[in-house]
């Protein structure tokens, strides 16, 4: 049995807590504020559908996916010298929408620039167990 490996991007959303986007709004920098994270699991430039859809990868196998889970942790906003870091470990799972958007806590309030993150865990939280 040939094993496929499934590779699926996803657009991550940035929006405020003023309700606009970060890119449009520039608050004075010492402000405390939050923001939430949306994210938009797609293959292909297609939505990602569970179990019903089928997709064609890159080299016309056909696949479908049943499960699309994966954790956001070390969540970095940066602008300048300024950085807003988020310690939380954020499960994010394609079958259950409340999952695919969170909050970050206690931010400079701002127009950031890049965000960093990783998808999946470090060493030491994997056997520690996720918060």
């Amino acid at each position: 049995m040939k094993k496929q490996f499934l590779f699926v991007s996803f657009v991550v959303l940035v929006v405020s807590t003023l309700s606009v986007s970060i890119g449009y709004c520039k608050v004075p920098p010492l402000q405390h504020g939050w923001i939430t994270v949306k994210i938009k699991p797609v293959f292909n430039g297609q939505p990602l559908t569970l179990t019903d859809q089928n997709y064609v990868d890159e080299h016309g196998d056909t696949l479908s996916v049943d499960v699309f889970r994966f954790y956001i942790t070390h969540l970095k906003l940066s602008v300048d010298s300024l950085t807003a870091e988020d310690t939380s470990s954020h499960l994010v799972s394609a079958d259950d929408p409340a999952s695919l958007s969170f909050q970050v806590q206690d931010i400079y309030s701002g127009v950031y620039t890049m965000m960093q993150f990783t998808v999946g865990v470090d060493s030491m939280t994997n056997t520690s167990g996720a918060n």
